[in-house]
């Protein structure tokens, strides 16, 4: 049991350290931006109070979630995929891409939001390696929408949630099998990289690098977003991706989708966030349900 409390209490610890750091490269961001008004800092820290906590809590149960899943996922590998009945015509897979680092299940309560309400069927990509490249990862979603939607000639089109890297795997699939993505939904997304690129490992960290060839090759590629329709969810208090606006694309025709009060991670736990994602895909079959207004909470007030 002492040592159980050690191992926690080190995680916690090492987990607040990070965090903190996040938060404090986040407020040099904010606090260097030309619209910073200098007199009102005290007043931003108190507001980011809350959505610290939020961050660091849902953060830790990502960790414990990891946790739990990654020698599931290891197993699941060793075993032969599973036989897949692709979609009945009119029918709309929707495959859901975790971001970088994380596990397949760490999007469990997105996943059941989107059960809840009749969408899908519903998939997991879960790429592989972890420090792979965004390419190898784009193929590997190619290979599981052809299982799910069918291949060749008349094959049906599939609907895709990205979480962060996620949204970028869809973007390079996108680039390379045009017509094939009805929906993107792109949560915290760094459709324009991240300052923070170089303190991670991995080649597809290297090409979320701002301004990076990877990025501009998928910005400026003409079948992205094509025809599509893409939904971006950025949040004010992203600590992940900095500046937070670089989770947004400025393209005609993309509805973005703008919140406060939420972390990098707090917005995979969000009702606003799964909401929007609902919204978003169901408007593909017919006029989308308005998602309820957000809370205080969420809001940062």
């Amino acid at each position: 049991m002492t040592i159980l409390l050690s191992v926690l209490g080190i995680y916690l610890g090492t987990l607040l350290f990070f965090k903190g750091m996040g938060a404090m490269l986040r407020w040099y961001e904010v606090s260097n931006a030309p619209d910073f008004v200098p007199a009102g800092r005290l007043r931003h820290w108190a507001r980011g109070a809350l959505p610290f906590l939020r961050e660091y809590l849902t953060t830790a149960l990502i960790g414990v979630i990891w946790a739990v899943d990654m020698p599931w996922r290891l197993y699941r590998r060793m075993r032969p995929a599973p036989e897949v009945v692709p979609a009945s015509p009119g029918v709309v897979p929707v495959v859901l891409v975790h971001g970088f680092s994380l596990t397949p299940w760490t999007l469990f309560f997105l996943w059941a939001r989107l059960r809840a309400r009749g969408l899908g069927p519903l998939h997991l990509l879960d790429y592989h390696p972890m420090l792979g490249d965004i390419d190898t990862f784009a193929d590997q979603l190619a290979e599981l929408v052809d299982r799910v939607a069918g291949s060749g000639p008349g094959a049906g089109p599939v609907d895709v949630v990205g979480q962060s890297m996620g949204g970028l795997i869809a973007a390079r699939y996108m680039t390379r099998h045009p017509g094939r993505v009805r929906s993107l939904v792109a949560i915290g997304t760094p459709f324009r990289g991240t300052r923070l690129w170089a303190m991670s490992a991995g080649r597809c960290v290297v090409q979320m690098r701002p301004g990076g060839p990877f990025l501009r090759e998928v910005l400026e590629h003409p079948a992205f977003p094509g025809a599509t329709r893409v939904t971006c969810i950025a949040s004010e208090f992203d600590q992940i991706v900095l500046p937070w606006r670089a989770s947004r694309l400025e393209v005609t025709g993309v509805r973005n989708v703008d919140l406060t009060g939420l972390g990098h991670t707090a917005l995979l736990f969000s009702p606003r966030v799964a909401s929007e994602t609902i919204a978003a895909l169901q408007s593909g079959a017919g006029p989308p349900t308005p998602p309820p207004p957000p809370s205080a909470a969420e809001a940062g007030a």
